[in-house]
């Protein structure tokens, strides 16, 4: 968040600065996907991407409890083996839930690809956007 919004600090008690926030700027971030290993045959892996994002100013919100999820990053691939291991896909970030307004889905990032040469190589997978 800015500087500008100082307040809006909400507790069980509802109390705090600037009560009652009607308005808000949000930032949901993605966790970022794995990176491959390396192979056996020291071909290195492809890094994972980033997560996606979803950001809002000046959205209103009513007062009402909004669930939030963080999505983790992927794990990077397991090492060894003659084509390396490939990461995982990261997990999606998520405001709120169905059916309110404001429900967001940040999309996790892809993972990276392993860097050994055809026929096996495993090419990486999107991600978030």
């Amino acid at each position: 968040m800015s500087g500008r919004y100082t307040g809006g600090i909400l507790n069980v008690g509802k109390t705090g600065l600037n009560w009652p926030v009607t308005q808000v700027e949000y930032l949901v971030v993605a966790g970022g996907g794995g990176g491959a290993s390396t192979s056996a045959n020291t071909s290195g892996g492809g890094g994972g991407g980033a997560g996606g994002l979803v950001y809002s100013t000046s959205v209103p919100f009513t007062a009402t409890s909004y669930t939030i999820t963080v999505g983790a990053g992927g794990y990077g691939g397991s090492s060894g083996g003659a084509t390396g291991g490939l990461g995982t896909y990261g997990g999606d970030s998520i405001l709120g839930s169905a059916p309110q307004t404001q429900y967001r889905i940040a999309k996790g990032g892809g993972y990276g690809g392993s860097g050994y040469s055809s026929p096996s190589n495993s090419p990486g997978r999107p991600g978030g956007s």
